[in-house]
């Protein structure tokens, strides 16, 4: 009897054994640890991963990259087994990977670069335009180098050696992709200060926005303006004043008919590719918004307003009052125009102070605004 009872209990205890041992192989850490993962990494990747996962690194075997995602700060675990494919292209670091994987706009069916990637982080992207940057990145795709894009085709200038892909994106979200003047397309006048005009953006030929006339002492006679950008303008003066500088305004709202005059003018002494760096096609001037003052010195020209201290103080100031410098210097191939010192646009101080402190054109805030109202 004795010896019966010794049996069974010897059963009992291979059974107790087995069982512990069939489940320690069942155990998805120390699967794991035979893989090559430390007991502390297997126990960290059980934790974070679903079994399903845990399931796919067992078939796909060990990968040193993993606890670096795990350990990214944006890693998402709904997106694990995306990450894991996304890094055939062997391009990026596991934390790079998670930030492409987790965009809104990533896709799976793309193989993507370091410039797509790039782009697709850039503060200003737009996803509507995600196409159009590609697009630009594949037509100069032999000449990238050293992180530094050959502008593709546009308004050529002596700025145009070589881009960034922040530029890329800039001239992307400011219409460059399509012949300027031709494919224009009508502005809304409902964004009031913000509207964009510009040479992709036109107003129709009977626009007339509500206007006042300036007081003489701030510069022409019969100078036309809106009445907040005039009411600020004048706290502008009066600012400028106290600085000992004194402004003089030379143009303001300027009619259809009345820009076509000016075009002519630069016709008459230059070809038409030079006259359109400074004068805009009827409908396509700022000035005829009545947002848009010419402003120099009693004594200022525009060859020499650049270099008088009342364009340094419009540079620094300008923004607090609302006006930005509508054609900074650096931005041609932005804006379509060459360097104006005198040219200012009433945005509004909100806007006015940002486009100040994040060096982008109003051509580019518009788009990417226009975009953002629009998701």
């Amino acid at each position: 009897m004795a010896r019966k009872k010794q049996i069974v209990a010897l059963l009992l205890l291979v059974l107790v054994v087995g069982a512990t041992f069939w489940a320690t192989l069942q155990n998805p850490a120390h699967s794991l640890e035979k893989l090559g993962y430390t007991q502390d990494e297997a126990s960290e990747i059980v934790k974070l991963l679903s079994p399903a996962d845990i399931d796919y690194i067992l078939v796909r075997g060990h990968d040193p990259n993993i606890l670096a995602m795990l350990h990214a700060p944006e890693f998402r675990a709904e997106n694990f087994q995306k990450y894991l494919l996304a890094q055939v292209s062997k391009q990026f670091t596991p934390e790079e990977i998670v930030l492409l994987v987790n965009h809104p706009d990533y896709e799976t069916s793309l193989t993507y670069d370091h410039k797509m990637f790039e782009v697709m982080l850039d503060p200003y992207y737009i996803p509507a335009k995600r196409a159009a940057y590609f697009a630009a990145l594949a037509s100069r795709r032999d000449e990238i180098a050293d992180n530094v894009l050959v502008p593709f085709e546009g308004e050529a200038s002596e700025i145009d050696a070589e881009i960034t892909t922040r530029d890329l994106v800039e001239r992307v979200n400011a219409g460059h992709t399509r012949p300027v003047y031709e494919q224009a397309e009508p502005t809304d006048p409902e964004w009031g200060e913000l509207m964009l005009v510009n040479k992709f953006y036109y107003l129709d030929a009977d626009f007339a926005p509500p206007l006042v006339e300036m007081d003489a002492q701030y510069g022409a006679p019969s100078v036309l303006i809106n009445e907040v950008a005039y009411q600020h303008f004048q706290d502008m003066y009066t600012a400028a004043a106290a600085a000992g500088l004194r402004l003089y305004v030379t143009s303001g709202y300027r009619d259809y008919l009345g820009q076509q005059e000016v075009l002519n003018d630069y016709l008459s002494r230059m070809n038409e590719v030079e006259a359109l760096k400074y004068a805009a096609k009827p409908g396509h001037s700022e000035h005829q918004t009545g947002l848009a003052l010419d402003i120099f010195t009693p004594g200022g020209t525009i060859d020499n307003f650049a270099s008088l201290p009342e364009a340094q103080w419009l540079a620094d100031h300008a923004y607090e009052y609302g006006f930005i410098l509508r054609y900074p210097k650096g931005k041609e191939e932005i804006t379509g125009f060459d360097y104006e010192a005198w040219h200012y646009r009433y945005v509004g101080k909100e806007v006015a102070e940002y486009l100040q402190h994040h060096d982008i054109t109003f051509d580019e805030w518009a788009e990417w605004m226009a975009a953002e109202e629009n998701q």
